[in-house]
This record gives C-alpha cells, sequence and structure tokens, in this order.
C-alpha cells in the first residue's frame, strides 16, 4: 500500500473520495497488483520448504514412492515418477496463481495535446 503514491491518495481527496472508496477503488487495486507476485512466491515457498508440508506431503509421497519400489523392484522408475508429482503439484499451483493475477491497469495515453509550447510548424 506504501508503494501507491500520496498523489493518488491526494487526487482521491481532492475528487472528494470517502476514505472507503479511496481504499477499495483507488489504493487496494493499485496495492494488489504490486504485491501480488511476492505473495505468489513466498506462498509457492511455503508450500515447498514449510517443515508441515514437507514432513506430512513429502514423507507420504516417499512412503508411497517406497511401497510401489518393494512390489515391482524398480527404484529409479518409482522415485522418478515421486519427484515428477511432486513438481507437478508445484508447478499446477504455480499457474493456478499465476492465473488469478490481477491485471495492472493499463495507462491511457491521450492522442493529442491539449496545451503545447510550440507552435504546430516547429517540428517541421
Amino acid at each position: 500500500m506504501q508503494a501507491v503514491s500520496a498523489g493518488q491518495r491526494e487526487a482521491a481527496v481532492s475528487q472528494g473520495f470517502s476514505a472507503w472508496t479511496t481504499l477499495r477503488h483507488i489504493l487496494l487495486p493499485q496495492g494488489l497488483a504490486n504485491a501480488w507476485q511476492p505473495i505468489v512466491g513466498q506462498y509457492l515457498n511455503l508450500m515447498k520448504l514449510s517443515s508441515l508440508a514437507s514432513g506430512i506431503g513429502f514423507a507420504e509421497l516417499t512412503y508411497q514412492v517406497r511401497q510401489i519400489e518393494s512390489y515391482n523392484a524398480h527404484a529409479l522408475e518409482a522415485f522418478a515418477v515421486g519427484t515428477a508429482l511432486y513438481l507437478l503439484t508445484g508447478i499446477v499451483l504455480g499457474l493456478l496463481l499465476a492465473r488469478l493475477n490481477p491485471a495492472p491497469a493499463k495507462r491511457v495515453k491521450p492522442k493529442t495535446r491539449i496545451f503545447s509550447l510550440r507552435s504546430p510548424h516547429h517540428d517541421r
């Protein structure tokens, strides 16, 4: 929220927006757009590196891979599939969060100059 310039807040106040309207329509959309990528990165790191997730999820995946390996004695293939499943989980979550990314507002460039200090024939 601090990344949103003070000019945005001042413009909202000068237009007579209430504090709630300023927050809802100006500050939050810009703040969320600025913070989305770091939030996604933190969430993915939490999913991958959390001791609870690793303790439960990775241990369970490893247990299942060892069960499969004990049935058919193909350790390399079993662990390759287990690794691929773990990687696929991270990629799917990353793509899902990227899909939910709020698109930043497009800036509209004025097509004509309203005020110009140069004469129209100056650039010729």
